[in-house]
């Protein structure tokens, strides 16, 4: 009931807030189980005992029956995000086949510091990197609070000078990100809505410019 009052009244309503309702929905749903198995095998029992060692078959297509109702009703409540992450997770390309995670291991070992945000978070994890403590969660709720501003983000990455940056579209297009960057990374990996900096005090190969990559190629 507790759980079920948060969600109707607190507000803004974050999604991971939803653990509050799954797990005693989940509790509930088990005991419900239960309590179903154990009717649909009770005339079973009574066959059992009254006929000796011997069971009825007579209540073998009613415990079928509710065994079905019982996969029915799992498969029916289960969400239908989970079948697309499922995919996802199945599809999704291998950390060590990573390109980006691959280009961020090569500077590892001279890295003592790393930026990264979102879902990039991973493949600073996967390098072996460490974020600065105040930017390993950097949410929309840290933002919506007044935790955290877009500037102070910035400021605590200057502070902390990391060798490797792993931006995003946000970054990318944000005027004072690039001026900053610019002057003290070199661009060594860049792909759809990404780019990998590393800092020039560590000597970086720089990516080559798209005339050099098609020479390279034979395009």
């Amino acid at each position: 009931m507790t759980a079920v009052c948060i969600a109707f009244f607190q507000r803004p309503y974050w999604q991971f807030y939803l653990l509050q309702l799954y797990v005693p929905l989940s509790l509930l749903g088990g005991v419900g189980m239960v309590v179903l198995l154990r009717s649909a095998l009770k005339p079973l029992r009574l066959g059992a005992s009254q006929n000796g060692h011997s069971v009825s078959g007579g209540h073998a297509p009613l415990v079928g029956a509710a065994a079905c109702a019982m996969v029915a009703l799992c498969l029916a409540f289960i969400p239908p995000s989970f079948t697309k992450d499922l995919r996802l997770l199945r599809s999704a390309p291998l950390a060590s086949e990573d390109s980006a995670s691959l280009v961020m291991r090569e500077y590892a070992s001279r890295t003592q510091w790393c930026y990264a945000r979102g879902y990039n978070l991973a493949r600073a994890f996967h390098a072996g990197l460490m974020i600065p403590p105040e930017l390993a969660v950097v949410s929309k709720k840290r933002f919506m609070i007044g935790g955290i501003t877009e500037k102070e983000v910035l400021e605590t990455v200057k502070q902390y000078q990391p060798e490797q940056l792993l931006l995003g579209s946000r970054e990318m297009q944000d005027e004072q990100w690039q001026q900053w960057v610019q002057a003290e990374y070199v661009l060594v990996y860049s792909a759809s809505g990404e780019q990998l900096w590393v800092s020039k005090t560590l000597n970086p190969k720089s990516l080559p410019e798209k005339e050099e990559r098609v020479k390279r190629f034979g395009l």
